[in-house]
């Protein structure tokens, strides 16, 4: 598959002032995972001065703490097992209480089909929490949509497309529902990447096509088997020339008209422009 770039951040209040925050960044380091989890504010001033001499090389001269966090099995290999997509669950979306505060939640795919939440704390050597049933096939791209109880959406080899329950109370989960993305004459398109664009619509990004976006809804029994909305290359739902989009971004709600909330939406396409 190649190596693919894979990256996902967070940052949250951790006291009652506005700089008691810590932020979380992970990226894929081809077969490994690196997490990198900064905490500042006054919690960290306290344990500065109560603990300096017990954390040196920790604490930054502003009382700034850093923690640096690694996962990577023995059996991955680089190239085989390279780390194709990543998502970080919020803290309010982790059901099951954390080890540490230190605790970190992600959802990682690899090429060679893995997909597993991990949960990386520092000293704990068992990181795998869950395990997605993917049948062996490489993961292409995934996204985990919003709120307290979050779905997973993975896109497996070229052409299909997984649910799950994040939160399953099973160590390994099979997928609620699965669909087919490309149809029997799109014989040189394949996924690219999935975006929830709301709790009910997710997004895919699909190439070389000229309907290169495609949204499906997601109901209480799964992801529907038809798309409800198709976008073409052109302007509008026109058919314009064949591509592949790669990001799809939702618009935040914050900048969105009232009631528009997963609506509105960016791609970006191979032929370099931005819908």
């Amino acid at each position: 598959m190649g190596y693919q770039p894979v990256l996902d951040s967070y940052e949250e209040w951790v006291g009652k002032r506005w700089n008691d925050r810590k932020e979380v960044v992970a990226w894929g380091a081809g077969a490994e995972l690196v997490v990198k989890v900064t905490d500042w504010g006054g919690n960290v001033f306290e344990n500065d001065r109560r603990n300096i001499k017990h954390n040196q090389g920790r604490f930054g001269n502003t009382h700034i703490k850093y923690e640096w966090l690694t996962y990577k099995e023995s059996q991955h290999l680089q190239g085989r097992d390279d780390i194709t997509t990543l998502k970080l669950l919020r803290p309010e979306q982790v059901t099951r209480p954390l080890d540490t505060e230190q605790t970190v939640s992600a959802i990682v795919g690899r090429a060679s089909g893995e997909l597993k939440h991990l949960r990386l704390a520092k000293g704990e050597p068992d990181c795998v929490f869950q395990t997605y049933e993917t049948q062996n096939t490489s993961v292409r791209s995934a996204d985990i949509s919003t709120g307290l109880s979050p779905l997973l959406l993975a896109c497996l080899g070229d052409s299909r497309a997984a649910l799950y329950q994040v939160n399953s109370d099973e160590g390994r989960v099979d997928p609620a529902s699965e669909i087919t993305c490309i149809s029997r004459i799109e014989r040189a398109c394949r996924t690219w990447t999935t975006k929830f664009l709301s709790q009910t619509t997710v997004a895919i990004g699909r190439g070389t096509t000229k309907h290169p976006v495609v949204v499906y809804q997601v109901t209480p029994d799964g992801i529907t088997e038809e798309p409800i909305r198709i976008f073409g290359s052109g302007k509008g739902l026109a058919d314009g020339s064949a591509t592949s989009v790669y990001p799809i971004v939702k618009v935040p709600s914050s900048s969105s008209m009232e009631d528009s909330e997963g609506q509105e939406f960016f791609s970006g396409g191979y032929d370099g422009l931005i819908r």
